[in-house]
């Protein structure tokens, strides 16, 4: 019986601080920096919606700017059919997502926080060939910074 409730209200739990982060870091696994965001609903039988998103570099402080930064992140699935076909997750709409790039004269700061694909094991690049999903972006922002390159 507790097993049961417990697997009912999972997705409910972890909308909530700090399992909302082990998800999230589990949901982007080629993402090594530190993920955050101020509200995320998952259910069973509605769509995955997460506002405030942000993606800093490791061990960054929350006051730092985030190198990604997304109002909001909708899908069109109920987070059953995503489980059950992860190779299809569905539709998804990012609103008002920034990236703020920082140019050194050894790369950038997406380096950072992006396992670079040399990294990545063999099951993480099978799993991204085989995804099919859609993506709307609605108003992005792009800032790229560096020591020849004004704000």
């Amino acid at each position: 019986m507790v097993l049961l409730l417990l697997v009912i209200f999972a997705p409910s739990i972890a909308s909530h601080q700090p399992l909302r982060s082990w998800v999230l870091k589990k949901a982007f696994p080629g993402v090594r920096g530190t993920i955050t965001c101020s509200s995320a609903s998952f259910g069973w039988f509605s769509p995955i919606v997460i506002e405030g998103l942000a993606i800093r570099p490791p061990e960054a402080a929350d006051e730092v700017r985030p190198v990604i930064a997304i109002q909001k992140i909708a899908g069109n699935r109920p987070l059953w059919e995503m489980l059950f076909n992860k190779s299809e997750p569905g539709d998804f709409t990012i609103e008002k997502p920034v990236l703020d790039v920082v140019m050194t004269d050894t790369g950038s700061n997406l380096k950072d926080v992006f396992t670079p694909r040399a990294e990545q094991t063999q099951s993480q690049r099978d799993a991204l060939k085989r995804l099919t999903t859609g993506i709307h972006i609605d108003g992005a922002e792009l800032s790229v910074t560096g020591p020849r390159i004004p704000r």
